[in-house]
């Protein structure tokens, strides 16, 4: 009841802003953001991991998008991407969207599997590396690497969107946006990718764990 009536303050006092601040697009963007704090936290270690967005200038020692070379990059248009992808799919891994906290379908999976991408089906994390952040997103410690080179089957990059400095989290193979990746997660690497239900699919362990994945 409480979080309702919080989520319903801040929508109307967005709009009254949004009424005033034609003109100031960017800073509305950043009030959304952080409107997510207003959710209470279900997990009693929620005050050890910063909500997604929380932290800034993040330096994680993973490959640029651009540093790496793999042959079997997937390449679509984007009215391929919207015909491949439900309107919430493509909105999060095309536009760079970010789901809801707390209602993610894979957040609360406890099943043994490997988490893929949902646009192109590339193994992404395994349930092994899966822990409960209590940011509201599904976070991992670690990611699912070739087992021929070594190389991370994700990438990232810089993102300065929102008035905010943080490491984005891609799909090696087709550069869909999964979420962001931050240094307060776990031993042993510290890392927490905090990712995006709606931009994975799950594989119950049947032998699984290799890092490709029809597409």
């Amino acid at each position: 009841m409480l979080i309702r009536l919080r989520r319903t303050l801040t929508v109307i006092i967005f709009q009254t802003i949004a009424a005033c601040n034609n003109n100031k697009p960017n800073y509305l963007e950043v009030l959304k953001y952080y409107s997510r704090s207003f959710q209470t936290p279900r997990s009693p270690i929620v005050g050890s991991f910063r909500r997604m967005g929380d932290s800034q200038s993040v330096q994680i020692d993973l490959p640029e998008s651009n540093s790496v070379e793999r042959k079997d990059k997937v390449v679509l248009t984007e009215e391929e991407w919207k015909k491949k992808l439900s309107s919430e799919q493509f909105h999060v891994c095309r536009r760079k969207g970010t789901q809801r906290a707390w209602e993610g379908d894979l957040l609360d999976n406890k099943q043994k599997g490997i988490y893929s991408c949902a646009a192109c089906g590339f193994d992404l994390f395994s349930s092994t590396t899966k822990f409960d952040s209590g940011s509201g997103w599904p976070s991992f410690f670690d990611v699912v690497k070739d087992t021929t080179t070594g190389i991370s089957n994700v990438e990232v990059k810089t993102d300065s969107t929102h008035g905010m400095t943080r490491t984005e989290v891609l799909c090696g193979r087709c550069n869909s946006h999964l979420g962001h990746v931050f240094n307060d997660g776990p031993q042993p690497t510290g890392l927490r990718f905090c990712i995006n239900s709606v931009s994975m699919t799950f594989r119950a362990d049947d032998g699984a764990g290799g890092s490709k994945s029809p597409m």
